[in-house]
């Protein structure tokens, strides 16, 4: 039995050994789907191409330094310990997994879901030798980002906590959820009109954490550019710095503590 993989993408996915680079375009896509993998010279980067006219960004893995390649390599550290890791061009390594056994049968792949995992396999044990060592979105020591910040994580709109999908927005109020929960469909735009929201108190999406926002602006003036907006399904709004950023898709929502981070969703 070996490493997954997908036979019908081999962009999808990196072998040992094998590296990302950065050409003179400033980027190399490895793509599933509407996702990709891309080298850019600070970050090694993940990209969903959904309604809005650019990819936007989801995850990151920064570098101090601008490069041209980064590899995904395995280690020996001793005592049957090993290292699998992304290594820079300009030197240095970024840790991704410790696994306890031989892992030079290993590989890096982008899912269909838009997480990044790490395969590996251990040709000591029989049963289940395949392990996910490395995951980029998950609640365990393995991951980079919580469950929750997985764009994909609740469908095309949820309530996330603590890893798992927990509440459907919806204009009268939060119910329980389940896979029919979805966001507005795009083409809802009003110009002159009174266009109606319904408001999520406490939450956060991909959005708020990878791209930039505007701001400070008054919250009449965020909902006034979405409602203008045909491909804008809602916005966030952060009370306390005043800062924007319409959205051109939802998906999951993490909860968290600050009540002051609103969604405002189109009804």
């Amino acid at each position: 039995m070996g490493v997954p993989g997908n036979g019908n993408n081999p962009n999808a996915h990196r072998a040992l050994g094998q590296a990302l680079k950065c050409h003179s375009t400033g980027r190399r896509l490895n793509s599933e789907g509407k996702y990709s993998l891309v080298l850019e010279p600070r970050a090694l980067s993940l990209y969903m191409q959904d309604a809005s006219p650019r990819p936007l960004p989801y995850g990151r893995f920064a570098f101090p330094s601008s490069e041209t390649a980064v590899t995904f390599t395995a280690t020996p550290e001793g005592n049957s310990a090993w290292q699998l890791g992304l290594r820079p061009s300009t030197g240095g390594s970024l840790v991704l997994a410790q696994p306890k056994y031989n892992a030079t049968i290993s590989l890096l792949r982008l899912q269909v879901d838009g997480n990044l995992v790490a395969y590996t396999y251990n040709d000591q044990v029989d049963s289940q030798p395949t392990e996910r060592t490395f995951v980029f979105f998950s609640d365990g020591a393995r991951g980079v980002l919580a469950g929750c910040e997985l764009p994909s994580k609740c469908g095309s709109l949820g309530v996330c906590k603590d890893d798992a999908c927990v509440a459907c927005p919806t204009p009268r109020g939060l119910l329980g959820w389940s896979e029919r929960c979805s966001a507005p469909k795009p083409g809802g735009c009003r110009v002159g009109a009174n266009q109606g929201y319904y408001k999520v108190a406490g939450v956060e999406n991909f959005l708020t954490k990878f791209v930039e926002g505007e701001g400070a602006i008054k919250l009449e003036e965020c909902r006034r550019r979405c409602s203008m907006d045909c491909t804008c399904l809602g916005f966030f709004y952060w009370e306390e710095s005043s800062r924007c950023w319409l959205a051109p898709t939802l998906g999951t929502l993490n909860r968290v503590s600050a009540t002051a981070h609103v969604a405002y969703i189109k009804s």
